[in-house]
């Protein structure tokens, strides 16, 4: 059996796991110039309404999400049959 501080230390960690395994917020640059993280700070607060982020918002205020310069490469089927020559 565990015990009730056992039982509180495993839902913690459990918690901790699961909002460490959510999505990745994407990062935002602002193309063209300077820009100082108590000014990123400054409109990301701005553009979150009731603990929901507006990308829009961020957009709208100059700043670019960062993304790869390609996409990842999706395998490409095999062109043989097996057992066919």
């Amino acid at each position: 059996m565990l015990t009730r501080g056992a039982l509180f230390l495993l839902t913690i960690l459990l918690g901790g796991a699961y909002g460490c395994a959510s999505t990745e917020e994407p990062q935002w640059y602002k193309p063209g110039g300077n820009y100082t993280t108590a000014e990123f700070n400054r409109d990301r607060d701005a553009c979150t309404k009731g603990k929901v982020f507006d990308a829009e918002c961020m957009k709208a205020k100059g700043w670019v999400t960062v993304s790869p310069d390609r996409p990842a490469p999706t395998p490409q089927p095999s062109q043989q049959r097996p057992g066919r020559y």
